[in-house]
Parts: C-alpha cells; sequence; structure tokens
C-alpha cells in the first residue's frame, strides 16, 4: 500500500520519541537513584519495588493488549489510548517523584502504589509506540516513521543530559535532591502535551486483510496463543529484550558510577552527549544499511559494535577520553536497536498472513512489558546487589565490595546480555518473506471486500 505521510505527522512521532525518551531517561536513569539517594529507601527495598511491579506489569499488559485488540473507536484503534491517557500518565509520573515527607513505612507503601499505578496508566499511553503497524505496510514507510521517532528519543537525550542536572540544581537553589521533583514536574507538562500532539496528527491506515474476520472477538487466552505461535516475533522480542537489558544495566549504574568512581555527579553530560549525537548522526544511514543488509544483519553488527565498546572500557574504566569514545561507539549501536520496532511490526504481518489476526494491543503491550520489565530487571538486580555488597546511600564513600560490583556491571554484565541478544536474534529469518507475504494480504484484501454496487 502506498502511503505519502504529511510532515505534521512524522513530527508526531518524533514528538512521541520525545515523549518515552523523557520517561526512559528519567526512570531507566534516576528511578533507582532516587528511591534510594533522595527518597532514602534501602538499596534491597528499592530493587524489590521495581521487580514487584513487574509481576503487576504481567498481568496488566496482558489486559492491556485483550483491551485494545477488542476495542473499536472511531478515533481508530491505536489512537484513543493517546488521548486518554496522556494527562493522567505525565501526573502520576510527577507524583512518583514528588518526594512527599513521609515515615519509612509509608515511604515504601508510596513508591509501591504510585509505582505500579504508573505502570498500569505508562502500558496503555506505550500502546501508542505502534502505530506504525497501522501507519503504513510499508517497510520503507515504517523505518522513516520509526526514524523520526528515534530522532525524537536522541534529541531528548541530547538534551536532557545537558539540562537535566543543572535545572533541577537551580529549581533547587543549589540543592539537586529539592529541584528533582520540580523539574519532573516540568517534564510532565511536555509528555502530556506531546502525546496530545501526536492524537491530533496521526492516522491509521492499514486494514486488516480480512475486515470480518478482523472484527472477531478474541480470547486473551486465543491471543497469546497466537502471538506466541509466531515465532518471529517470539525471537524479534526475546533479542529486543536482552539488548535492553543490556543498555539498561549501563544506564541503571550510571549515576552511582558518577558519584561514586568519577566523583562528578554531574558529569552525566559529558558521557551522555557522545552516545546521543553518534545516534542522531547515524540515523540517517540505518535506512541505507537495513536497506542493504537487511533488518536482521544491520542488527546484528550493532550488537557486536555494542560488546566491543564494553572491552574498549576494561583497560581504562575511568579515563574519561576512553569513556566518552565508548560512549559514542555504544550510542551508534543503540541507534541501530530502532529497527526492532518496523522488525516487530513485521512480525504483526506474519500472524496475520498465518492466523487471519492482527493482534497490534497484546503486541504492543507485551513489547512493552519487556522493555519496562528490562528496565526493572536491571536496577532491581542492581539495588540488590549493592545492597548484598555493603551500598549505604549515606556514606560519602562506598565499600570496596560496593564499588568492585559497580565497576562489574557497567563492564561485564553488557558484554554477556548482548551477546545473547545476538545469538537469539541469528535465528530471525522474516526479512526474505515480506515482500511476496505483503503481495498475498494484498490480495486477500481486494477478494474480502464488499463489491462495488455502483
Amino acid at each position: 500500500m502506498k502511503t505519502k505521510i504529511k510532515f505534521a505527522e512524522k513530527l508526531g512521532y518524533l514528538f512521541n520519541g520525545m515523549t518515552m525518551s523523557i520517561l526512559g531517561y528519567v526512570t531507566g536513569i534516576y528511578l533507582l537513584y532516587y528511591f534510594t539517594d533522595i527518597f532514602g529507601l534501602a538499596a534491597g527495598v528499592a530493587g524489590t519495588v521495581l521487580l514487584a511491579g513487574r509481576i503487576w506489569d504481567g498481568v496488566n499488559d496482558v489486559i492491556t493488549g485483550f483491551v485494545v485488540d477488542n476495542a473499536h473507536s472511531k478515533h481508530g484503534k491505536l489512537r484513543p489510548y493517546l488521548l486518554w491517557f496522556a494527562v493522567p500518565t505525565a501526573l502520576v509520573f510527577w507524583i512518583m517523584f514528588a518526594n512527599p515527607q513521609l515515615s519509612p513505612t509509608m515511604k515504601v507503601v508510596y513508591a509501591f502504589v504510585t509505582y505500579f499505578i504508573y505502570d498500569g496508566l505508562f502500558t496503555f499511553a506505550a500502546v501508542s509506540g505502534n502505530l506504525i503497524m497501522r501507519a503504513t505496510d510499508e517497510s520503507k514507510g515504517r523505518v522513516a516513521l520509526t526514524l523520526f521517532s528515534a530522532a525524537g528519543n536522541s534529541i531528548t537525550n541530547l538534551a536532557l543530559p545537558i539540562l537535566f542536572y543543572p535545572v533541577a540544581v537551580a529549581l533547587g537553589r543549589g540543592d539537586f535532591a529539592k529541584g528533582f521533583s520540580p523539574m519532573v514536574a516540568v517534564l510532565a507538562v511536555l509528555v502530556a502535551v506531546f502525546l496530545t500532539f501526536q492524537f491530533f496528527t496521526s492516522k491509521e491506515r492499514v486494514a486488516p486483510a480480512d475486515e470480518k474476520l478482523a472484527l472477531e472477538k478474541v480470547s486473551i487466552r486465543e491471543a497469546l496463543s497466537i502471538l506466541f505461535s509466531n515465532r518471529p516475533w517470539i525471537i524479534a522480542q526475546l533479542s529486543s529484550f536482552a539488548s535492553g537489558l543490556a543498555l539498561y544495566f549501563v544506564t541503571s549504574i550510571l549515576p552511582y558510577y558518577l558519584k561514586y568512581i568519577l566523583k562528578n555527579e554531574g558529569g552525566m553530560m559529558a558521557l551522555m552527549l557522545p552516545f546521543a549525537a553518534a545516534q542522531i548522526l547515524f540515523y540517517f544511514v540505518i535506512p541505507v544499511i537495513a536497506k542493504k543488509m537487511g533488518k536482521r544483519n544491520a542488527l546484528l553488527a550493532a550488537l557486536g559494535l555494542a560488546i566491543l565498546s564494553r572491552l574498549m572500557l576494561i583497560p581504562a574504566p575511568t579515563n574519561m577520553i576512553v569513556l566518552m569514545v565508548t560512549s559514542a561507539l555504544l550510542g551508534i549501536a543503540i541507534a541501530f536497536t530502532n529497527l526492532y520496532a518496523p522488525m516487530i511490526a513485521d512480525t504483526v504481518d506474519y500472524g496475520e498472513w498465518k492466523r487471519g489476526k492482527r493482534l497490534e494491543g497484546m503486541t504492543a503491550a507485551l513489547g512493552g512489558f519487556f522493555i519496562k520489565l528490562a528496565m526493572a530487571g536491571a536496577a532491581g538486580a542492581i539495588g540488590w546487589v549493592l545492597q548484598t555488597q555493603g551500598y549505604d546511600a549515606s556514606l560519602a564513600s562506598q565499600p570496596d565490595n560496593a564499588i568492585n560490583a559497580i565497576f562489574n556491571i557497567i563492564l561485564y554484565m553488557p558484554i554477556v546480555v548482548f551477546g545473547i541478544s545476538a545469538a537469539i536474534l541469528f535465528f530471525y529469518n522474516l526479512d526474505k518473506q515480506l515482500p511476496q507475504m505483503h503481495i498475498e494480504m494484498e490480495q486477500r484484501r481486494i477478494q474480502s471486500a464488499p463489491p462495488n454496487q455502483g
């Protein structure tokens, strides 16, 4: 299906990428740190809060996918959730970081409740990340929209390391901890505005190959059965999860690395700028490389580069020049992981081709679950490891065991997990099937269309 996509719609995807980057940056880099060093939870308790949220998420995401796949609105299948959940998600995002003065027990309760509610709202809002499944079925168009979203992600990744710490310090009148919550409030307003903008500019154009079959209700059990029989989806999703987990090991431990090893809490900018700048520069060549090599092979090369970035850091883990170079290399690798989005969109087409059902809702919800599982899994594991190694946020200097744990997490864990991601992805082979598959699906659409009465 040839699709002409207007710039305003592309801008909406850019804003969506900025939104997800804002939420991901603050929760992925600072949530564990906020819980331990600002809100005052023990590292093990904070890790438990984050991982317990994933148990709830497993239930919540399946329910979300079921609702989305069986709901029908005049605004489309995925677009309405942008409008309905923009403000609630932004509001609870801020409340989670409001830092109220509570008793130790009530702080644990507050962290659990706000984190669980935020996760539930975010799951619906994040469904919008899969709008490319409905915007077009052209591989070129999907990659283009994905790269606009990725560009928004990188713009935010470039801006936040520059602005977050100094603006929070300014809002706190010289105290980062006091300015943290007001800074999150500013970002929450942007989240609400950006998601609402995308609702008004986006369109859903891809119709199911068989409308009658698509309108039939799908039970949760049937949806999960269809999805987990989709071999390309399982491979792409597991590989994406592993690469995300490896990245979140790096980003979640980074505030501790800066504070206790580099002795430079404001040094986030120096490391994140080359990371984001390298991403932006390589977005221009990703479509060319993906077209020439295929999405799978391009991703395999990127995962190899990610591993190289950690290996290069081992001989000089505190050298700022080496840190900046390896950060740029990791940024290039992560830029290519945006190819997972069109790859997973292709697996939705594959599922419809094989079973007659387009499960955008369940695919989006479970995809969001795996992203959050990677984020919380990394943060939770870090919290538990730090606690077992004697980490104490009240200490200016940490014991040797805790320092060694921080080194191991930022250097060696990503090497192992990026390697696992590449090993899984090696078995993905859908790229070559896509052209013939889309031809057959278009023929089904023509055959199932109502006869022309004119």
